[in-house]
């Protein structure tokens, strides 16, 4: 009797089991993005649904099964995706994939159904207390990655974002499916994952692509040269005292490489001594200028596209506790050289003849010679202005930082002409690295790669600035691994977000 209950309950079980909803095999394979839309991408099944934005993707496999509880309508039904709604808390939706219509029996009131077939395909929206057809666009088969957003479209509608991670996500996703454009693509890659802080796998697996395109070459006699006429001894307090006697002073940086900012940084309060007034910025947004040069100011998501990133934000708030008036020179002209030559002169020394200004540009806008016939910002400062700007490179002696020990090596580029790297004054090798002598270490207790971000409290004045500050600090952190975070002496705000962007915790120190 014993032996017959058992099987009893066995037969009963694998009964209960088969009728159970269950989550579909091809669930796995679901990507999300979020831009205007809720795109839920599946390789697998060749598909790319459009939800609207009001539906939050559920992905964590335990919750999409406790859903299921009290639902007898789901019942032998494999579930494809999940989703609650942000706006009616108590909207659920289901999506379903088969090759045949699907039955439904004794459907409560609250719930509604719409098919649709794509290809040979059947797709089921299961509605939960909202009717309303809840997608925008269905693709499938062939064409079912024609209608993703592109790159593009991701960058613009998150340019007041300090969801890096997240954004960083969404563009490797699309990336995929946008060959076309896979320049394009990776500098964008690179940026936002050197947004993440330059200890990340996608950012090292962005520099490896980069010099895989340039491959850089090693010259031994610069080598020899550089470990020989290089200055490596307090670098900052040489350049400021060489830039001591010159009104401008222009450095570029390579917007890839966040730790050329930090030159910057260690250089701010050495040049205010030396009598520097301004700051002028290529980065700077001409709209967010006047804010910046308010008191108690601090850069925001709008003072500029890079400025977005912990380390040049970091030099923003230096350079206003220093007292220095920020510039924005860029120009949106055909010539944009000569617009940025003309902004820059109009706003400091054609109204002050004596300002001596820092231009923070980038790449090869610090040239003092034509390149390939075209001239840049400092040929036009000597052209136009008769101001003879002390320029230093940062981007032209990149390969060589791994032959150098040196945090800075700064040389003539006399000392080099012959290799035609005499655009400059002066070529810098940085190899400087941000300063977490104070801090603390932290581990990623969640299941998943995270966005850990810190800002300061004093920063924000109401809940909803939280999302238009830039961080202080900001890292990526794997899956069990653990990171040094700055202490510091001010209160601060600890946020870590998920790929999706979503808050997982939220603390006030």
């Amino acid at each position: 009797m014993k032996h017959l209950t058992s099987s009893l309950l066995i037969v009963l079980l694998i009964l209960v089991n088969s009728c159970a909803p269950k989550i579909s095999k091809y669930a796995v394979y679901n990507k999300m993005i979020e831009n205007q839309y809720t795109h839920v991408i599946n390789d697998s099944i060749e598909a790319h649904i459009a939800l609207y934005g009001d539906y939050k993707p559920i992905l964590e496999p335990k919750n999409i099964q406790n859903s299921f509880k009290n639902k007898p309508f789901l019942k032998k039904k494999e579930i494809l995706f999940y989703a609650t709604n942000t706006v009616k808390k108590d909207a659920e939706l289901y999506i379903t994939i088969s090759d045949e219509p699907l039955e439904f029996k004794k459907l409560p009131s609250n719930v509604s159904i719409d098919d649709t077939l794509a290809g040979q395909n059947f797709i089921t929206f299961i509605k939960i207390n909202n009717s309303e057809v809840p997608f925008n666009r269905i693709s499938l088969n062939d064409d079912y990655a024609q209608h993703l957003p592109t790159v593009i479209d991701v960058v613009q509608n998150t340019s007041s974002s300090n969801k890096y991670l997240k954004i960083l996500n969404d563009i490797n996703i699309l990336s995929e499916y946008d060959k076309d454009n896979n320049w394009q693509n990776l500098q964008y890659q690179l940026t936002y994952a050197s947004f993440l802080g330059e200890n990340n796998p996608y950012y090292r697996t962005g520099l490896k692509k980069l010099f895989k395109k340039f491959s850089p070459t090693i010259n031994d006699t610069i080598v020899d040269i550089l470990r020989q006429k290089a200055m490596t001894e307090n670098v900052p307090q040489k350049i400021a005292d060489i830039a001591s006697e010159n009104q401008v002073l222009m450095i570029n940086e390579n917007h890839f490489f966040p730790k050329d900012r930090l030159l910057l940084i260690d250089l701010l309060p050495l040049l205010k001594e030396k009598g520097f007034t301004h700051l002028a910025l290529e980065a700077l947004t001409e709209s967010e200028e006047t804010k910046l040069n308010q008191a108690n100011a601090h850069p925001t998501q709008k003072s500029g596209f890079y400025i977005r990133e912990q380390h040049y934000a970091n030099a923003v708030r230096l350079a206003q506790k220093l007292g220095f008036k920020f510039v924005a020179y860029e120009s949106e002209n055909e010539d944009r050289e000569n617009g940025q030559a003309e902004n820059l002169y109009d706003k400091t020394w054609a109204l002050n003849p004596d300002a001596k200004v820092i231009v923070w540009a980038g790449l090869s806008h610090i040239y003092e010679k034509p390149n390939q016939g075209k001239k840049y910002l400092a040929t036009l400062l000597k052209e136009k202005y008769n101001i003879n700007p002390l320029t230093i490179s940062q981007t032209q002696l990149v390969p060589y930082e791994k032959h150098l020990d040196a945090t800075y090596a700064l040389i003539e580029a006399s000392d080099i002409n012959e290799f035609k790297k005499d655009y400059t004054d002066y070529l810098l090798v940085n190899k400087q690295t941000q300063n977490l002598l104070h801090s603390t270490m932290f581990k990623n207790i969640f299941n998943e790669e995270v966005q850990l971000s810190l800002f300061y409290v004093s920063e924000i004045e109401k809940a909803y600035q939280l999302s238009s500050r830039v961080p202080y600090f900001t890292a990526y952190i794997d899956r069990n691994h653990t990171v040094k975070i700055p202490s510091s002496n001010n209160n601060f705000l600890l946020v870590i977000y998920d790929k999706f962007g979503n808050v997982l915790e939220k603390r006030t120190y």
